[in-house]
């Protein structure tokens, strides 16, 4: 059998079942490639997400304890404050232990602030990934679209094409045997 006969469009409706043939091949092959890699993408990008919301949380406890810690460094400063008024004689000794939590004080808020930016910083992070996830979940569905779409046009071309390809193709040879 000669293939290179099958492959020439002489025949309009030749050219349809073939034209059909091919997007429903296309259709099954290149928007299956498309999805598995959106899906690989938005999987990293869950991944990182996911990540990062594991992060925001830890640093969200982290505050909550240095601020709880800092909460009790003011109150012992204020009851310091309360004894060195009471007990002047110790002015020296409670002052150095003054200036000593209030160091400790600073330190711990700077460090505060500190957690308090990367937990902001985390937190756009997870958003905009969010995001980029939702994204990938249009493109999906996009993609599924288009493949139904190419599936449904590559099987009527396919279909309408053979069958009118094959009568047209029947009465030829009916007439040369004829």
């Amino acid at each position: 059998m000669d293939f290179s006969s099958l492959l020439k469009a002489d025949n309009p409706y030749k050219f349809f079942f073939l034209t059909g043939a091919f997007l429903i091949v296309f259709s099954l092959y290149y928007p299956f490639e498309q999805r598995q890699e959106i899906e690989l993408k938005k999987n990293n990008v869950d991944l990182i997400y996911t990540k990062l919301s594991i992060e925001a949380k830890y640093l969200s406890e982290e505050i909550k304890i240095n601020k709880d810690k800092s909460f009790l460094l003011i109150q012992s400063l204020d009851s310091l404050i309360n004894v060195k008024k009471a007990h002047p004689k110790k002015s020296k000794t409670i002052s150095d232990i003054i200036n000593k939590k209030k160091n400790e004080f600073n330190d711990l808020f700077d460090k505060l602030q500190l957690k308090e930016y990367n937990l902001n910083i985390k937190s756009i992070d997870a958003e905009y990934k969010k995001s980029e996830i939702d994204i990938y979940e249009k493109y999906l569905k996009r993609f599924r679209l288009f493949s139904y779409v190419i599936i449904a046009v590559g099987l009527f071309l396919f279909i309408w094409g053979g069958i009118k390809w094959f009568k047209e193709h029947k009465m030829r040879i009916e007439k040369e045997f004829a």
